[in-house]
């Protein structure tokens, strides 16, 4: 059973996707309207140009910043009118592809699309398309109810039919693509309107990673949040998703977390290291340039007495190996990764690269199996497709020693029990005090006082 869990806490909402009680996808997220999300969509304003890389820096709504592919502007297009020659201070409509990282800042592109469970809107692709895993017959049906619907819109609409719609209808492709030529529609009139960089979409922060968990068909949504409640009930009924009577809400002060017994898995994915059924354990190193993996028998050798050493760490490397891959997944690791095995006997590197392989068919991950190098390092590439859980964080280490998650957690706690005081260590308390309008709101919220004070103990 897939149970989805949106957790909210203030500023602070994590996304848990659980299978059987087990963590299968986790998203940390603390809303800041600094950040740009993926899928959004900004009237923003040509600031540099650099011909040099056929690009520009962007400028958006409260200063942020962005990197735009000149490539990516639809040329000749009857609808914006973009000048053939993109000059500093050029409004342009521009989507979110990648998000900002502690290094990089976000990337954009002017060549938009709009998403839902069962096809894709390509405003300046005309034409319309569909999976060729399709059969031919309900391929024809959807296509011709898809340019059904785009004859009442403006021209030069594209569309692209996806594998998922095999299981639909025509009537329920054709209300799927109303509902995103309307959006686009609105997208477009509140462009042509806007004078100053402004954000003109957005279906909540990582709403294509929500999009995306909701496409999975999970059979409850679980939330503390009637306002995100609704926005699910939204994305839904407009996108396709038929399981609206699926999602409970429970009260705000009901902290779903402990409630479905999920904080150590949690906190394991903030721990550099991840102990294996068998004793041994694998130790995740993460750099600026890759993420280095370190395989080690640690107890397993006194667990696993009569057996020589070449069958321990034949065990320990295959425990290892679905360790890595899951947690290349929950913690959404990308880029370079190498890890370091134990010695094992002959054909262990087929058995590892092999495991792999059948693992990532379950979770489809964007993974490059580059090999073994000549010392016995495994190297692999996964794509990047965001920021990692360790960058949505404030700070990088494990949970409980965040200042965030710190000072968060005791105020929901001192205001839910209606205490009239709280003592925290002095970083704590200066984060609560920076965040003073969350702060407030929490008391205000559930009509409590709280005199806040801090000590000045060393802290552990």
């Amino acid at each position: 059973m897939q149970e989805l869990i949106i957790h909210n806490f203030g500023e602070f909402t994590q996304m848990i996707m659980i299978e059987d009680e087990n963590l299968n996808w986790y998203l940390p997220n603390f809303i800041h309207k600094e950040n740009a999300h993926v899928g959004e969509i900004y009237c923003a304003r040509i600031h540099t140009i650099v011909k040099a890389i056929n690009s520009a820096f962007i400028h958006l709504d409260n200063g942020i910043e962005g990197f735009l592919p000149l490539n990516s502007i639809p040329q000749d297009n009857e609808i914006l009118h973009y000048p053939k020659k993109i000059t500093q201070g050029q409004k342009v409509l521009v989507q979110v592809r990648k998000e900002k990282t502690s290094e990089k800042i976000a990337e954009f592109s002017a060549n938009i699309q709009l998403k839902s469970a069962n096809g894709v809107l390509t405003p300046f692709k005309s034409g319309i398309n569909a999976s060729k895993s399709l059969k031919d017959q309900a391929s024809e049906e959807l296509k011709f109810s898809v340019k059904t619907i785009l004859e009442d819109y403006p021209p030069n609409l594209g569309f692209v039919i996806r594998s998922s719609a095999s299981h639909i209808n025509d009537e329920d492709m054709a209300m799927e693509t109303s509902f995103l030529a309307e959006l686009w529609t609105q997208i477009l009139s509140n462009y042509q309107n806007a004078k100053d960089p402004i954000k003109l979409y957005t279906l909540g922060a990582e709403s294509s990673a929500l999009i995306y968990q909701l496409s999975q068909k999970p059979d409850q949504i679980i939330t503390n949040n009637i306002s995100i409640a609704n926005t699910i009930k939204s994305i839904c009924l407009g996108l396709g998703f038929y399981f609206v009577e699926n999602i409970t809400t429970e009260l705000p002060n009901v902290n779903l977390v402990n409630k479905y017994h999920l904080q150590d898995q949690i906190d394991e994915l903030f721990s550099p290291i991840v102990n294996l059924p068998s004793g041994g354990n694998i130790v995740f190193h993460q750099t600026k340039a890759l993420c280095l993996v370190d395989v080690n028998t640690a107890s397993s050798t006194n667990n696993n007495q009569g057996l020589s050493f070449s069958d321990i760490a034949t065990r320990t490397n295959l425990e290892a190996t679905d360790a890595l891959i899951t947690h290349i997944a929950l913690r959404q690791i990308g880029g370079q990764i190498i890890v370091d095995y134990l010695k094992a006997g002959k054909g262990m590197q087929k058995q590892i690269t092999t495991r792999i392989l059948k693992l990532n068919k379950y979770l489809k991950l964007p993974l490059n199996i580059l090999g073994f190098s000549k010392l016995g390092l495994l190297e692999l590439t996964n794509k990047r497709m965001g920021s990692s859980i360790d960058e949505r964080c404030l700070y990088n280490p494990q949970p409980r020693k965040n200042l965030s998650w710190q000072s968060f957690d005791l105020l929901q706690h001192a205001t839910t029990s209606k205490q009239q005081s709280l003592i925290l260590t002095k970083s704590q308390y200066d984060h609560t005090h920076t965040n003073l309008q969350t702060t407030l709101n929490f008391t205000k919220k559930y009509n409590t006082t709280l005199t806040i004070t801090h000590t000045n103990e060393n802290e552990s």
